[in-house]
């Protein structure tokens, strides 16, 4: 335990940084993640360090709101000094040896990490569907507080607009079932990573001539559990989609067309009528809620 507070506004005695800047360079180790250089151990708390004080509130603790200080006694020095990972997890894949701004000094006598080369694949988190855990998705977009608030919504939680091409369509009769006015959708609050799917999706209804049987909107921004469990949602992350719910709910047999659902799993979604609890009305590109038959 630590003497005295480090971090934004704290004492920043050089001794306790020193200390705390060890304990941010062995979680950065464990983790692997190569966006993060090692902090210099130099006693000085200066933006890099308090960055990564601010990463770990955020990933670790759990906060959604972290403030980048560590206090004496506090959640983030109990949570950093018990700190342990079971094995190093390289969650981040990084294309074309682009950087994120979050980055920090390597730290004295430690060996950087090695950059991506212009060969490696691209951003897991371009791609939520590689994401296997809800740990890993909240490692790679912010944890859920215990308040129920996403830790980086405003960083990917993204208005989609439906393309006039799509709203303007004779067919289209996409209604908002929670709109009191029932007017056809036309934005929709989701995970930006879900856009070009989204996208994708409505463009294969109207050329299979089914976009008029798209009939309800459920919502896709929701931070809950999932139903019958304490795990988060993927609607927690926006990470998944509500439609058709009338005769699709969960637990009941599908009445969705097979040709209706494949404009969705041909753009990428999974879909929860797959699930062995079958879900119907859910659409989403969560790894980790991925159905067994997908």
């Amino acid at each position: 335990m630590i003497s005295s507070s480090v971090g934004l506004g704290g004492a920043n005695q050089r001794e306790v940084v020193i200390y705390v800047q060890k304990l941010l360079n062995r979680y950065i180790d464990s983790r692997a993640i190569y966006v993060l250089r090692f902090l210099k151990v130099d006693g000085r708390c200066g933006p890099q360090t308090i960055g990564c004080i601010k990463e770990f509130q955020s990933h670790i603790v759990g906060l959604a709101h972290p403030d980048g200080r560590i206090d004496s006694n506090g959640r983030t020095i109990k949570a950093l000094e018990n700190y342990a990972s079971p094995q190093k997890q390289r969650v981040y894949e990084f294309s074309l040896g682009i950087f994120p701004a979050l980055s920090f000094t390597d730290r004295a006598s430690a060996t950087s990490p090695k950059k991506a080369s212009a060969n490696t694949v691209a951003a897991v988190t371009d791609d939520p569907r590689k994401l296997m855990t809800r740990a890993a998705v909240a490692e790679a977009y912010g944890a859920i507080s215990a308040d129920k608030v996403w830790a980086k919504k405003s960083t990917y939680l993204k208005m989609y607009k439906i393309p006039e091409s799509i709203t303007k369509d004779k067919s289209y009769a996409w209604v908002n079932v929670y709109d009191p006015k029932k007017r056809n959708v036309s934005k929709i609050w989701c995970h930006k990573s879900m856009h070009p799917f989204l996208d994708t999706s409505l463009k294969n209804l109207q050329k299979q001539g089914l976009l008029g049987d798209l009939k309800e909107f459920g919502g896709s921004h929701n931070i809950r559990s999932t139903r019958g469990s304490t795990n988060w949602s993927s609607h927690s992350w926006a990470l998944a989609i509500d439609i058709n719910m009338t005769g699709n709910g969960l637990g009941q047999k599908p009445k969705m067309s097979k040709e209706f659902v494949k404009c969705f799993t041909d753009a990428g979604f999974f879909w929860g009528g797959n699930y062995s609890r079958k879900d119907g009305m859910h659409f989403t590109i969560a790894g980790f809620d991925k159905p067994a038959s997908s």
